[in-house]
């Protein structure tokens, strides 16, 4: 009797180790067999079925090997295909230890709400769906969330983005569930430069950000005219202090012409009388001998001196005048004025470009 007791204790101790040997085996035989059973929401033909559960056998082996990225891929394939209680579970590991913590979330919510298959491993389904409960609870409090508030903007009037997912209204002020690690935040107020930040998140923080549209404008307003010096040529336009140029150089520009035509008048008038005087005297062009003494040539010379003065001094100021005139506060021009006098005619000539 007790060499028997002896031998069956030993032969329960094997069968024991060997049960925790093809556990995972067994547990992965029993998941592909429950999704052969599971009716699906549609006719899936027999080499579809062979393909789905190769597709989830690979997916499962994939994530006890530890390569979960390589997992997520596989099982969302097949749970895009058939929704199980046990794929939804297996999908629902595979997306946690990938850290998409919010995607696991859900996928253990919607595995524990699969509908039961009638034909099929009745034991298996449940315990999936249980499995499934538990784990949604574990992973909740390690869900990361950004709560969002904003200055001078109302939330019904941005465009808010966080992780790429576009927030309603409504939601604005709500705990945002977010996966760890760096997380983009924006918010846009019609066609105004968005407000963005980034937050970095470890496992179960839970932050505030607050993003101000006040300084936004002024910041934006203040990149949006960088962006444009660096997009336009090199001459813009007259800036401010172009702008506030351009309001004295216009009276300047017409004074200076003022002058310069008064002097040239000047000047013409005075070689007028130069010319007539000469005739006079018999000293104009043509005269054989010119016998005028220096009391009557002198004041004659004193005209021909104011005529001088007056055509120079008059070009002068007519080209600074027009110069001023035509860059303010226009695109500066290139200008090149000269003047002409002589016996019969007086003027300016140039080019403007």
């Amino acid at each position: 009797m007790t060499l028997t007791s002896e031998s069956t204790r030993h032969h329960s101790q094997a069968r024991s180790r060997t049960a925790r040997r093809v556990r995972p085996l067994a547990a992965l035989l029993a998941f592909s067999l429950t999704i052969g059973q599971v009716a699906p929401a549609f006719a899936i033909d027999e080499t579809t079925r062979v393909l789905l559960r190769k597709l989830s056998s690979d997916g499962v082996a994939a994530y006890q090997d530890g390569d979960y990225q390589r997992a997520v891929e596989k099982l969302e394939k097949a749970w895009s295909i058939l929704q199980t209680a046990p794929l939804g579970l297996w999908s629902g590991r595979a997306l946690e230890k990938a850290g998409r913590l919010v995607e696991a979330s859900e996928r253990y919510m919607a595995a524990k709400r699969a509908p039961l298959d009638r034909g099929g491993d009745r034991d298996a389904q449940e315990s999936a769906r249980a499995e499934a409960e538990a784990a949604y609870e574990a992973v909740q409090p390690r869900v990361p969330t950004i709560t969002l508030q904003f200055t001078g903007a109302q939330a019904t009037e941005l465009t808010v983005v966080v992780a790429g997912k576009t927030i309603l209204p409504d939601f604005v002020g709500l705990p945002v569930p977010v996966d760890p690690g760096t997380v983009d935040v924006s918010a846009q107020r019609g066609t105004e430069p968005a407000v963005t930040t980034q937050v970095s998140l470890r496992e179960g923080d839970h932050e505030v950000v607050t993003l101000d549209f006040r300084a936004a404008g002024a910041e934006g307003g203040a990149a949006s005219a960088q962006a444009e010096g660096e997009n336009a040529p090199a001459d813009t336009g007259p800036s401010d202090a172009g702008a506030r140029k351009g309001s004295w150089q216009p009276v300047a520009g017409w004074i200076g012409v003022g002058l310069g035509g008064a002097s040239l008048i000047l000047g013409g008038i005075t070689g007028g009388m130069v010319l007539s005087k000469w005739q006079e005297l018999g000293c104009g062009d043509g005269a054989p001998l010119c016998d005028a003494g220096p009391d009557e040539t002198a004041p004659i010379n004193d005209l021909r001196t104011v005529s001088t003065i007056g055509f120079i001094a008059g070009g002068v100021l007519a080209a600074a005048g027009i110069t001023l005139l035509l860059t303010a506060p226009k695109k500066p021009r290139e200008v090149a004025l000269r003047p002409y006098f002589g016996f019969d005619s007086v003027g300016i000539t140039g080019t403007f470009q």
